[in-house]
């Protein structure tokens, strides 16, 4: 009792597992579109910051340079001075004036005066903001551009052109720390993410285990019905080991008899009737301990390169009369790649004679009875099937068929199929019933699984 409510209570570990992997997979999605989302507007943001603190800047210097001009211009020496005063601090790469082909005129690194100003992006005209995001000199830059607007009308600009030229001052605002902070948030992600994957991983982990507790759990349900039923044939073994040899004996003298009275009262029809009906079930209770000692004869298992057809063959040979008697038909088929198959000969034509048998008896006159052997499509089973059009076995005498003395049939004696559910546990194989077959509406289908080894690979194996 303790063990049933253990495997109830752990087949419930399936649900809350699901659950966990569900959750952690939402959670690995959401963390996933959360820090993109972040990022993105984390960009928006700095990008904003810096574009207002550009506009300030560019406001700034175009006030300081209005102030520094006098009635009659100003001179590029002050204006190159307050450039280089405002890009000293922490936040400005540099500042620069281009004329209207886009060259600098002045420039914070004189190194780059008189050069061509390249953006990898500008607006639609020269009065307008020009932004971007580049990388100069391995440094992250955020650049604008605007027009410069610093004299009146009628004044004279730059070396004596006119004011209202289009001419563009530019600054590049260092985005390091910006950089910094997505760096971070981005480790920050992948450690989150790191984080849940171990966790799905663990998930992952905690249902294979399950899944290995239910395998371990099946087979070692599985061993422990076999390991009871070895118990009760053993029982019933020896009990039918004794009865059958205490019972034959006398069995034998009174079936003489029997039939010494059948003789002698030929004269009387009726009690001559008797005596046949005697021996008749004498014949039966003959049957019943013929079975019980085949059924509790320790055989010893002997595999040796069996021919699968004329196996069958064989079999279907014992049966011939009777199914002639009964007008059945009895077809074979033996895929040719089953021979040779390292069989139990002796075992195997009684579990097939068996078989055949009980199709016999449950097949009406004009019906068929169908034989088959062929390999697994892995080549590593072999496969025997009988199948009949009879009346099928129900549903609840399917899990009883193989017990000792269980039988439907009347004057059936119950151990045919447990002695051939016996000789197949001795081949290693398995033994399937169908009922009703795959493509039928009536009829019953015994299926018999037997490992299918080369006899030379099995030969090396039983001598190793």
């Amino acid at each position: 009792m303790e063990s049933h409510r253990i495997r109830i209570s752990s087949g419930k570990l399936y649900l809350p597992a699901l659950v966990i992997l569900a959750g952690v997979l939402a959670l690995l999605v959401f963390i996933s579109l959360s820090t993109y989302h972040n990022l993105n507007r984390d960009r928006a943001q700095a990008i904003g910051f810096l574009h207002r603190q550009g506009e300030a800047v560019l406001n700034t210097v175009q006030s300081c340079i209005r102030i520094s001009a006098g009635r009659d211009g100003f001179d590029p020496d002050i204006i190159g001075q307050i450039l280089k005063e405002t890009a000293s601090g922490d936040a400005v790469e540099y500042m620069g004036v281009l004329d209207s082909r886009g060259r600098f005129l002045i420039h914070t690194d004189e190194d780059r005066i008189d050069t061509l100003w390249k953006p990898e992006k500008r607006g639609d005209a020269m009065d307008r903001f020009s932004l971007m995001e580049r990388t100069h000199q391995s440094t992250a830059l955020y650049e604008m551009a605007r027009p410069l607007s610093v004299f009146r009308d009628g004044q004279d600009g730059l070396n004596g052109q006119d004011g209202r030229a289009e001419m563009l001052i530019v600054l590049g605002l260092r985005m390091a720390p910006f950089e910094a902070a997505r760096r971070d948030d981005f480790h920050h992600a992948m450690i989150m993410v790191a984080i849940v994957g171990l966790l799905g991983a663990g998930n992952l982990f905690f249902i294979f285990v399950i899944i290995r507790y239910y395998v371990v759990q099946r087979r070692l349900k599985q061993s422990e019905e076999k390991a009871r039923r070895a118990e009760r044939l053993a029982a019933v073994g020896v009990l039918a080991a004794g009865v059958a040899h205490e019972v034959r004996n006398p069995l034998s003298s009174i079936r003489g008899f029997a039939k010494f009275l059948h003789h002698r009262l030929q004269d009387r029809p009726g009690e001559q009737e008797y005596a046949g009906i005697m021996v008749r079930e004498i014949d039966r209770i003959n049957r019943v301990v013929t079975d019980l000692l085949t059924f509790s004869r320790v055989r010893r298992f002997q595999p040796v390169p069996a021919d699968v057809q004329n196996l069958v063959d064989h079999v279907q040979q014992l049966l011939a009369a009777d199914a002639q008697n009964k007008s059945v038909s009895v077809e074979v088929s033996v895929a040719p790649e089953t021979s040779p198959a390292l069989l139990d000969e002796d075992g195997m034509t009684h579990a097939l004679l068996n078989l055949m048998l009980n199709a016999l008896q449950s097949t009406d006159p004009g019906g068929n009875i169908r034989v088959e052997a062929a390999l697994t499509p892995d080549g590593k089973t072999l496969s025997i099937s009988v199948t009949d059009d009879g009346p099928g076995i129900s549903l609840e005498n399917r899990e009883k068929i193989f017990d000792p003395f269980f039988t439907d049939r009347p004057g059936g004696t119950g151990l045919g199929l447990a002695i051939v559910h016996k000789i197949i546990e001795d081949h290693r194989g398995e033994i399937k019933v169908q009922s009703p077959p795959e493509g039928q509406d009536r009829g019953c289908r015994f299926i018999l699984l037997i490992p299918h080894a080369a006899p030379d690979a099995a030969a090396a194996t039983e001598t190793s």
